[in-house]
């Protein structure tokens, strides 16, 4: 299958999971479209654009993690535990972003952030997605990748 917004370098061979990653990535695609249009300027990001951003990712991480903590319990993962953290941790860090978004009420600070929470994203991509996921799908006895 051919992803659109999904790196190759991410495709984990697991058809459900890669096309999950996938919506990561189109709503990281906004994101970055959204500060790329605010060009840093006065006017920034709009509030309620963002804020649907945070509902997404918040809607998407409930149904991903859901499904691959499962996926990880019935193959008998033995490091669940320890991913399953890196899950609530990623859910705490986009709380702690949505919380101090509605206290912004500069423009600036807004996209300063988005930025920021891009940054993140790009680095949850880069290690718990390459790296974590990877180690988990790599134990799966019929992975396509």
């Amino acid at each position: 299958m051919k992803y659109q917004f999904l790196p190759e370098r991410i495709l984990l061979g697991h058809p459900e999971i890669d096309f999950q990653h996938e919506m990561l990535f189109f709503v990281m695609t906004g994101l970055q479209r959204l500060v790329k249009k605010s060009g840093g300027r006065d006017e920034g990001i709009d509030f309620a654009h963002l804020e649907s951003i945070f509902k997404l990712i918040e809607d998407y991480t409930a149904t991903h993690f859901a499904y691959e903590e499962e996926l990880m319990q019935t193959s008998h993962y033995q490091d669940v535990s320890n991913h399953a953290m890196e899950h609530r941790q990623f859910e705490n860090t986009m709380i702690e972003f949505a919380e101090k978004f509605v206290t912004l009420d500069d423009n600036l600070e807004r996209v300063v952030l988005a930025k920021r929470i891009l940054d993140f994203l790009y680095e949850w991509v880069n290690t718990h997605i390459a790296l974590s996921d990877r180690r988990f799908f790599q134990t799966m006895p019929d992975r396509k990748t």
